[in-house]
């Protein structure tokens, strides 16, 4: 039928047929070859990059727990972790401190150049593959300072031969809310001190109602006590130079809170003070000026005060820190005032007491040999041991000892972290901190640039004194909050606010933003006895809240503060991010005389390490 097509028979394929065929097939054929030869190559590629960006991810993380504060040993540990996943050529990684503003950050770059299968056939022999991550780090919590030194810094003395003379400490290029004077102490009680005294982690002992306690157990109770950290930049490392610890008043010498325990008339009687002799009148004085740290509250069993500076570690947990040999040194106690006699020359005179007693005391020199954190921890749970530290009159006890002496670390010293057994020895003892470039010496007309590059803080846990009134109130620096945190919150707690006998009412707690940030405070909450929004006065300053002896006594008072989304601060220079101003501050203003033990922690919330790009 006309127009009509049916299926062809098989067995009639033609010649002409066979031939198109095989046309066909000499065409198809290579192309065949080339489509697979993309699928195999490009199967390659796709492994690689899933391997390359893996290696990329893993070797951020790994060395940004090294931001910001040492670039270099964060980009041996990325590049180190980048070969153990199969890139070992430092030219096949490349890694940036930061890539944007915060320098908590770092970047890493793996690239791999793999040889193709197929691909070289036509001419594409190798593909060059290469991925990027960008970490971020947030490190734990440093509170209460940017600067070289924590607490009050009186003067030492110009004419004592011992310690050796050192300047208080100013304000170097790079500081911003550094304060000689704060008008506040570092602390630590004995451990048979009430907790309900101010120190939440030192102390043992516990009364009904306080927070914390079952029966009368500290249930917070820390046995390695207190840290202070002294961060030390790379600079001071290149340079290697040594960096002095000096403490003010170290020893608990029982003087009542407001030293009215000292004499009131025989430091003023001609007497020769070796160690103060030119301004006896005032650092001896009865009164609570700015050399009165006030120690107080100990019974016969007088607490003494252990201080054992720890090595930098990368694991940035200081239990396993180990100790700087010549970096510590114990202090015993003394249940009560010094008098004059014990001071000055003559029969009572007690060298070791008044080298000590409202003065800067070295407790080493040492050189740093890696940027980052040394671990000063602080204690009043160890027996003495150790060596005198100088010869004393045979008559009198040593004020300090040193190691080694009888201590060792692996029985309960002040070097090791085993469980001490002192149990009963109590007091309140307040004293400073600084740290410096070079020697006291050194320091006496301007302080070296380098202190610029060292800070003294509180690791965690910040325990203060405050028992003079500033005019305006206290300011202390209470938490590092970088750029990174924009948008999330952090949490702070108070102990046991509000001790101050002779004021009216309620003292003020206000928290500040850093100086020179970008954005507000808007959003803050309590949680303890004052709870919701805050303020809850009305009129009351954006984020402040009222404390007093009867609401606040033996409670905790938590904060949460949210950080604004626009959140940006000055935060330093040469990747040393204790400097500059990207620390929120704490005012604490007393209605009268406060004589207040608090205990101050502060977190940042969310993850401290995390994947950003």
């Amino acid at each position: 039928m006309a127009g009509r097509s049916w299926p062809r028979d098989p067995s009639r394929i033609t010649d002409s047929d066979r031939g198109v065929v095989a046309v066909l097939t000499a065409i198809l054929i290579p192309l065949l070859l080339v489509l697979c030869a993309i699928a195999i190559d490009t199967g390659w590629w796709y492994l690689e990059i899933n391997k390359v960006q893996k290696a990329a991810d893993a070797a951020a993380l790994s060395g940004v727990t090294s931001m910001p504060n040492d670039f270099a040993k964060a980009s041996t540990k990325a590049l180190n972790i980048s070969a153990l996943n199969g890139y070992p050529n430092v030219g096949t990684t490349s890694v940036v401190p930061f890539t944007t503003s915060r320098e908590s950050e770092l970047g890493v770059t793996v690239t791999s150049t793999i040889t193709n299968i197929f691909g070289s056939i036509f001419g594409n022999g190798s593909t060059v593959i290469s991925r990027s991550a960008v970490a971020d780090f947030q490190d734990a919590a440093l509170l209460g300072s940017p600067c070289n030194y924590f607490g009050n810094q009186p003067l030492s003395n110009p004419g004592a031969a011992l310690p050796a003379n050192a300047v208080t400490p100013g304000s170097p290029p790079g500081y911003v809310t550094c304060q000689g004077s704060p008008g506040l102490w570092a602390l630590i009680e004995g451990p048979n001190e009430p907790k309900v005294h101010g120190d939440r982690y030192a102390t043992r002992t516990c009364s009904s109602g306080v927070d914390g306690c079952s029966g009368s157990t500290n249930l917070e109770y820390r046995k390695d006590n207190y840290y202070w950290t002294v961060r030390v930049g790379q600079e001071v490392v290149d340079a290697n130079r040594a960096v002095t610890v000096q403490l003010y008043d170290p020893a608990y010498v029982g003087t009542n809170d407001d030293c009215s325990a000292l004499s009131s008339s025989g430091f003023t009687s001609g007497l020769t003070f070796p160690f103060a002799p030119s301004d006896y009148a005032t650092r001896y004085d009865n009164s609570a000026n700015a050399f009165c740290t006030g120690d107080n509250q100990a019974s016969s069993s007088v607490m003494a005060t252990s201080f054992v500076l720890r090595n930098q570690t990368d694991t940035q947990n200081p239990q396993l820190a180990d100790p700087i040999t010549n970096c510590t040194k114990q202090f015993r106690g003394y249940s009560s005032a010094p008098t004059p006699a014990m001071l000055s020359t003559g029969s009572s005179y007690d060298q070791g007491l008044a080298k000590i007693f409202h003065q800067w005391v070295d407790l080493c020199s040492f050189t740093p040999t890696k940027a980052g954190d040394y671990y000063l921890q602080v204690r009043s749970n160890v027996t003495l041991g150790g060596s005198a530290s100088v010869p004393e009159a045979s008559t009198k006890t040593p004020a300090i000892y040193t190691y080694p002496g009888t201590w060792s670390v692996t029985s309960p010293s002040v070097v090791s972290q085993v469980e001490p057994t002192v149990t009963n020895t109590d007091g309140i003892n307040a004293f400073a901190i600084r740290a410096f470039v070079g020697t006291a010496a050194e320091n006496t007309g301007t302080p070296d640039p380098l202190n610029a590059k060292v800070a003294v803080s509180g690791w965690e846990r910040l325990p203060i004194w405050i028992n003079a009134d500033n005019a305006g109130g206290s300011y202390f620096n209470l938490i590092q909050v970088l750029p990174n945190a924009a948008g999330k919150s952090f949490t702070f707690s108070g102990f046991d606010f509000g001790d101050c006998q002779s004021c009216s009412g309620s003292s003020l707690v206000q928290v500040l933003m850093p100086t020179g940030s970008t954005g507000s405070l808007s959003t803050c909450s309590g949680s303890g006895p004052v709870s919701g929004s805050i303020p809850t006065v009305s009129g009351d300053p954006v984020c402040s809240f009222r404390i007093s002896s009867g609401t606040h006594q033996g409670k905790l008072q938590e904060i949460s503060v949210t950080i604004p989304n626009n959140y940006t601060c000055a935060s330093g220079s040469g990747g040393l991010v204790m400097l500059g101003d990207c620390w929120f501050r704490m005012k604490v203003d007393y209605s009268a005389q406060p004589n207040d033990v608090t205990t101050w922690d502060a977190a940042i919330n969310g993850d401290n390490v995390r994947l950003v790009q």
